[in-house]
């Protein structure tokens, strides 16, 4: 088997992640409240996975049976938190049902993903 060196672009991508690695580490030692913790780790995560977009963090919401947005990129965390998933329901909920987390590379995709989310119902 050969094994070719390294190009320079997968060590420049190498050094991006291990940067936002180590700023993520620094992140969470911050004296900060779960959801601006939350918000501060995505925001480094982002800036690694590119092209990535959009991105949010959903926590489990026990007392209403939902998932509830506590973090977000590329979206507007007032508008989000009007949402509530069920496990199951778009990304959030399949990602839980199945354990294992994907990323989305196409509109497309990111369509099929979302087809079954319920619409907001209003204060």
């Amino acid at each position: 088997m050969i094994i070719s060196p390294p190009q320079a672009a997968d060590i420049e991508n190498l050094k991006g992640e291990l940067y936002a690695l180590t700023e993520i580490a620094k992140t969470l030692t911050l004296p900060l409240e779960l959801p601006e913790l939350l918000d501060a780790v995505l925001k480094k995560i982002v800036g690694v996975i590119q092209p990535a977009e959009v991105s949010a963090v959903m926590l489990w919401d026990q007392s209403a049976g939902l998932f509830r947005p506590v973090a977000a990129s590329g979206y507007d965390l007032d508008i989000l938190c009007s949402l509530g998933l069920r496990a199951g329901e778009s990304v959030t909920g399949k990602v839980f049902d199945e354990g294992v987390g994907r990323l989305l590379s196409t509109p497309e995709q990111v369509r099929e993903a979302m087809a079954d989310m319920r619409l907001p119902t209003g204060p």
